[in-house]
C-alpha cells in the first residue's frame, strides 16, 4: 500500500503536467546553461595560457634581438677604452619604459658600469649567478613578479670582455585585460 507521501507526488504530477513540464524544461535550461558556462571559464583560461605564453616568447625574442646591436656598440667602445660611451648608451636605455637595471660586467667579475652607480666596483657574483656570467651566449631567466634578467656576452677579438646583463620587467597580461 503506498503511502501518502507519494500518493501526494503522483496526484501533483497527474494534476499539474504544465508546471512539471515547466519545471523540468527550466532544470534543463538551467543545466545547460552552467555547463557552457563551465565550458567557457575553461576556453578562456586556455587562451590567457596561450595569450601569457606567446607574450613572454615575443618579450625574450624582441629582448634579445634589441639586445645585440647594442652588445656591438658596447663592444665597440670598450675596445677603443670609451667606458664613458658605453655609460651613456646605458643610461639612454634605461629611461625606455620597462628597463630596471642594466649593467656592464666586466671581465674581471666587478660591475664596470651601472645604471645604479651605487652598485659600481661591487663583485657581480654577489648580485647574480656566477655560472650566468660566464655565459656564453645570450640567455634571458624569468624571475619573481615575471622579471626578466637577460645575460649577454661581449667579446672581443680574443677574449670576453665581459657581460652585458638587463633587468627587464614586460607588461604583464593583467594590465593589458
Amino acid at each position: 500500500m503506498p503511502n501518502t507521501h507519494e500518493k501526494t507526488i503522483s496526484g501533483f504530477i497527474k494534476n499539474n503536467p504544465v508546471v512539471l513540464t515547466v519545471l523540468l524544461a527550466l532544470l534543463c535550461v538551467s543545466a545547460v546553461y552552467i555547463w557552457k558556462e563551465v565550458q567557457k571559464n575553461k576556453q578562456l583560461a586556455i587562451i590567457e595560457k596561450n595569450a601569457l605564453e606567446t607574450l613572454d616568447q615575443n618579450n625574450r625574442e624582441l629582448l634579445t634581438a634589441l639586445s645585440k646591436p647594442l652588445i656591438w656598440s658596447i663592444r665597440a667602445e670598450m675596445l677603443k677604452g670609451n667606458l664613458e660611451q658605453v655609460n651613456i648608451y646605458v643610461k639612454d636605455m634605461v629611461k625606455e619604459k620597462n628597463f630596471q637595471l642594466i649593467q656592464v660586467i666586466g671581465a674581471d667579475g666587478n660591475i664596470a658600469l651601472s645604471t645604479n652607480k651605487k652598485l659600481e666596483g661591487q663583485k657581480a657574483a654577489t648580485w647574480y649567478d656566477s655560472g650566468m656570467l660566464n655565459t656564453d651566449t645570450i640567455k634571458i631567466y624569468s624571475v619573481k613578479n615575471n622579471l626578466l634578467i637577460m645575460y649577454a656576452p661581449i667579446m672581443g677579438y680574443d677574449k670576453k670582455l665581459g657581460v652585458l646583463v638587463i633587468e627587464y620587467d614586460p607588461v604583464s597580461f593583467s594590465t593589458i585585460h
